[in-house]
């Protein structure tokens, strides 16, 4: 291996994938002194998931997850990078309704502004009854094949433009587009989505406490980035919103997910069985 134009002797550590139709391919080459190399992947999350069940510290609808990044020693974030160097790192529930998340991104924008603070200020609902009146929040599931209403008027919808290498947050307000200054990058969600780790988990109580197991551990490589705008513009990758912000004006933020049905992972990912060699 050549470092600094000199030809030098380092242990290194290849993935090997085997695709669906049988064939053999590298899924990742990586110096296997790296801590968060494939081998960290293929011995750490095999540990965690031998330890059976284990205690959630985390009680909401994303627990297991965060546990998970927990154990990992990783924070909880909304960057635009992989979780870890081009790998991305999710976890679904065993029996969900749910889509998968692909990634996190908080949407940019044109008017140097915080983009969730000014969204939840600007275009929010209140909650319905006593308790959440003065509340507000958005939370729902957008595409580029509808809109979705935050309250009567004002509704969100994607727009996908390869020529700005955006998608576009657009926001109506009866009927009409009044802002296209909220945007995802691109480039950003391709290096992001380049490879995804996803775990299957399961919850369950335990003399009344909420444990989590790590069943099922999944390699998916990519296809290609086509698939990934083809899916979006066929409205099968939508963006889930979930925002608060109490009478306080505190914001309580779980992030902007790109998600997809399980089902229709496949089409954008190749599904590859990691071993080391």
């Amino acid at each position: 291996m050549k470092q600094d134009g000199i030809v030098v002797k380092k242990a290194v550590y290849i993935a090997l994938g085997v695709i669906m139709t049988g064939e053999k391919e590298i899924l990742v080459f990586y110096n296997i002194g790296d801590s968060e190399s494939v081998k960290y992947w293929t011995s750490i999350l095999n540990d965690i998931k031998n330890k059976g069940f284990i205690k959630q510290e985390y009680l909401d609808s994303g627990g297991a997850g965060k546990m998970l990044e927990k154990l990992l020693g990783k924070k909880l974030d909304n960057k635009s990078k992989p979780d870890y160097k081009d790998v991305e790192l999710k976890v679904s529930n065993k029996n969900t309704k749910y889509p998968v998340s692909l990634i996190s991104i908080t949407p940019k924008n044109s008017i140097n502004v915080n983009s969730i603070e000014y969204l939840i200020k600007n275009f929010s609902h209140n909650g319905c009854d006593e308790k959440t009146k003065n509340n507000k929040y958005i939370n729902g599931i957008i595409s580029t094949k509808e809109t979705k209403y935050t309250n009567k008027n004002t509704g969100f919808k994607l727009e996908l433009n390869k020529n700005d290498k955006k998608i576009y947050l657009l926001i109506i307000k009866n009927k009409k587009i009044i802002s296209k200054d909220f945007y995802w990058d691109l480039n950003e969600i391709k290096e992001k989505i380049k490879y995804l780790v996803l775990v299957i988990a399961e919850t369950k109580k335990i003399n009344k406490i909420t444990h989590c197991k790590y069943n099922e551990i999944m390699y998916y490589k990519l296809r290609n980035f086509d698939f990934f705008i083809d899916a979006l513009q066929e409205g099968y990758i939508k963006v889930t919103f979930s925002i608060k912000m109490n009478e306080n004006n505190k914001i309580t933020y779980h992030g902007t997910r790109f998600c997809i049905d399980i089902k229709n992972l496949i089409n954008i990912y190749m599904k590859v069985h990691i071993k080391a060699k």
